[in-house]
């Protein structure tokens, strides 16, 4: 009986299947397989029935019956090894079972058509039915579920795959420069903290802090993407100096890389090293149609020689690096304590700055210029003096650097300006003098596009004559290089005000100036007249300036003058104008109009 139930359960799985298929084209191998099925049951039903009533005879043809049924099965099993790689699966669709189910509702109508109302066997259709809907919908919810859970694996994978990719690139976006393709700012604070963490008690890590001169005007000449080429191949040529997984070569700003090596290293080591790195970098740069020049500046610091921490380190390096730039271009410096004590004070010079009171702080002190011929006075120089409300005195060579570096200089100067004139047309209200007063404006403001309008201004506002005012420029680069400075000194000579140029013979100037800029007056500088009585070489170079202005017809001054002896040698040289201690020293607008006015 165990036997004879087990092969209806085999029956009803067998029909189970067959009436839920899924819509598409049944492989053979199944087909076989299932067909082998019903043919044991047929015969294992027969073979029971016989045993049953000892009508079983052994070696008949029911024994063969039972070969062929598990023959064919075999067959079954060879046509699926034979056909596996060309098997596929059907897409799961529910119309089949649907159709199929429909046989069995014509059961109950075959059987009252032939057998009337027979209710205990309507009621076992009915059950049957409902078992069969019940167990196809079951089946039907599996194969759904596996296909879902199948489709589900698949887009998981899928998933993984494109955020694996993704995070790959956001990694390089995070961890890569985009121009340059070097390692970021980010990555490298990230790996600097690691190999400080596992640095050798016997070892360093060295800094080099890479600078890009003139980056910015590099783009404004030749556009954003010559000027990114240039870091690319500033990029490459400092590749080389990477040897190990240790070294860290990375984009650390707009025109700034930064580079690490482990190891034990010193001072002397890193500022051959650099000399290396400028050697490499600076060079004419072939882009395009354009050859560009590039210069560098490199600051070194030593992590734990001179830091206590990767920030330490980088910002000794920086310092280091500026203090370089002051020095020209192409040039390498070491941290030192005392550039760390210049940078401090250049700090705290530069917030209080912010927090100064110009009415309350600052002052006008007047020098007077005096006609060396007969030693009258024609004009005075504004000297800008800075008493904080402590007390302290900060000299103007400690603050007007910093002024100009941070841009303060800009809303100085037009201070400046409005005392100045301020103080000139009192002067004049006074003593009926027409006086000149000589006031020191910067590159920066020259190059402040509301410049001249502010100066049209200050003197409208103060009834001052452009042949009363003088503008003392600096020598610097940027007034050969600028060609808006030069616009604005030619703009300003076409107002009547004369223009000087201070400290000639100490910076960059050359007898270039005299030629290409509006000058009016070479102010000679102080360094060439203190041992002009004495030097040969200094007193020849006067001599010169001064022939070459006479030639042109440019008025010289000499600053500087404490001596008799000076005076003396200046006269000889027939130097038009003086200006200095021997004479008077900067002074309060109150002593100058008590003494000299």
């Amino acid at each position: 009986m165990i036997c004879v139930f087990v092969d209806f359960l085999i029956f009803i799985w067998v029909a189970s299947w067959f009436l839920s298929i899924r819509k598409g084209k049944i492989p053979l191998y199944l087909r076989v397989t299932a067909g082998s099925y019903i043919l044991y049951i047929v015969f294992d039903i027969i073979y029971y029935y016989e045993y049953f009533y000892s009508l079983y005879e052994p070696n008949s043809l029911l024994d063969a019956a039972y070969v062929i049924a598990f023959g064919v099965a075999a067959i079954g099993s060879i046509i699926k090894i034979k056909t596996q790689h060309k098997i596929e699966r059907t897409e799961f669709m529910n119309s089949g079972r649907n159709k199929k189910g429909l046989l069995l509702l014509t059961a109950p109508i075959i059987l009252i058509l032939f057998k009337g109302v027979q209710l205990e066997y309507l009621l076992l259709m009915l059950i049957v039915i409902t078992f069969y809907y019940i167990h196809s919908n079951h089946v039907q919810t599996n194969i759904l579920k596996e296909e879902l859970l199948k489709n589900e694996r698949q887009l998981n994978l899928k998933l993984e795959s494109k955020v694996q990719e993704r995070t790959k690139e956001l990694n390089d976006l995070i961890n890569k420069d985009v121009v340059t393709g070097l390692y970021s700012r980010r990555y490298f604070l990230q790996q600097i903290d690691n190999n400080i963490n596992n640095l050798k008690k016997d070892e360093n890590i060295i800094l080099f802090y890479i600078d890009l001169n003139k980056y910015k005007m590099l783009k404004t000449m030749f556009g954003n993407y010559i000027g990114e080429e240039v870091l690319v191949e500033i990029g490459k040529r400092l590749k080389e100096y990477v040897y190990r997984e240790e070294d860290i070569l990375a984009s650390f700003g707009e025109d700034v890389f930064v580079l690490t090596k482990e190891g034990s290293y010193t001072y002397e080591d890193g500022l051959e090293m650099a000399k290396n790195l400028i050697h490499a970098c600076s060079d004419i740069f072939t882009i395009e149609e354009y050859d560009i020049r590039v210069t560098l500046n490199i600051g070194i610091s030593i992590y734990p020689l001179d830091a206590k921490n990767r920030d330490e380190m980088i910002k000794h390096a920086d310092i280091a690096m500026l203090q370089a730039r002051l020095l020209g271009f192409n040039r390498a410096m070491v941290f030192t304590q005392k550039l760390g004590e210049l940078a401090f004070a250049k700090n705290e010079i530069e917030i209080m700055l912010k927090k100064a009171d110009f009415n309350e702080e600052f002052q006008l002190y007047y020098q007077p210029q005096v006609s060396i011929e007969d030693e009258r006075i024609i004009g005075f120089e504004a000297l800008m003096r800075w008493q904080r409300n402590d007390g302290k005195f900060i000299s103007p060579g400690e603050f007007i650097p910093i002024a100009e570096e941070t841009g303060f200089i800009i809303p100085i100067g037009y201070w400046v300006m409005e005392n100045a004139m301020a103080q000139l047309s009192q002067w004049k209200k006074k003593t009926k003098k027409h006086l000149r007063i000589a006031i020191n404006v910067s590159v920066r403001q020259l190059k402040d596009n509301s410049f001249i309008i502010k100066l049209k201004e200050i003197m409208e506002r103060y009834h001052i004559a452009p042949e009363e005012v003088e503008i003392e420029i600096t020598e610097t680069l940027e007034l050969e290089e600028d060609i808006k400075v030069k616009d604005t000194l030619l703009k300003i000579n076409a107002m009547g005000i004369s223009i000087a140029v201070d400290d000639f013979g100490t910076g960059y100037s050359s007898l270039y100036y005299l030629k290409q800029l509006p000058v009016d007056r070479i102010k000679i500088a102080k360094p060439l007249v203190d041992l002009i009585d004495k030097d040969n070489y200094d007193y020849a170079i006067v001599k010169a300036v001064i022939t070459v202005a006479k030639a042109i017809g440019v008025p010289v001054i000499a600053e500087g003058v404490e001596r008799k002896e000076q005076l003396e040698c200046l006269r000889k040289l027939q130097c038009d104008e003086i200006q200095g201690y021997y004479f008077a020293k900067p002074m309060p607008a109150e002593e100058i109009y008590k003494n000299w006015l």
